[in-house]
């Protein structure tokens, strides 16, 4: 027997649902095409997905405990 090597989506990499992938249209914020946009995540490392993730997660968290003014200051 041969054992397939799964393919890892997008969406997987970026820690959020197909759904959700599809409706934000991510591609689209960044000014490139899905198809370029999907090449630049899928060759970034792990480590630097995550990473940004935790950035996003963060400023999120500072917007809504101080106001939207305030994180910009920073």
């Amino acid at each position: 027997m041969s054992m397939k090597i799964p393919f890892v989506k997008p969406w997987h990499r970026l820690g959020i649902s197909r759904k959700q992938y599809l409706s934000e249209r991510i591609w689209k914020k960044a000014e490139m095409s899905r198809q370029k946009y999907e090449r630049l995540i899928m060759s970034l490392p792990q480590e630097v997905l995550d990473e940004l993730r935790l950035n996003a997660q963060t400023n999120l968290i500072l917007e809504k405990v101080f106001g939207k003014e305030s994180v910009e200051d920073l």
